[in-house]
């Protein structure tokens, strides 16, 4: 998009800022993560803000085992994850089938 010479792009110093340029037409779009405006668009005056989800993607981490710590970091993320998934913080764990397959993720 910076390529582009008929767009203009403006960054915000944080979510709240990037919504109050819009309601200031500073700006006639924002891209942005979902949850986190989501949640933001309950403020006074947000009412006439409307969103649409352009995509989505899965995200990974990737731990090399070349790496000597490589797998007790792995367990702790694993464990970390499963402490917020219980509490409701991050999404729930997903079982996925053997046909699973990550976008843009490598076949091994």
């Amino acid at each position: 998009m910076e390529k582009q010479r008929d767009i203009a792009l403006t960054e915000a110093p944080d979510h709240r800022a990037a919504i109050d340029m819009l309601k200031r037409n500073r700006g006639d779009y924002l891209l942005d993560y979902q949850q986190p405006v989501q949640e933001l668009l309950s403020a006074p005056g947000d009412e006439n803000l409307h969103s649409t989800k352009l995509s989505s993607r899965e995200g990974v981490w990737v731990f090399a085992l070349s790496r000597p710590q490589a797998e007790i970091w792995r367990e702790q993320f694993d464990d970390a994850y499963i402490r917020l998934a219980e509490k409701g913080e991050v999404p729930p764990l997903r079982r996925l089938g053997p046909g699973y397959k990550i976008i843009g993720f490598p076949n091994l």
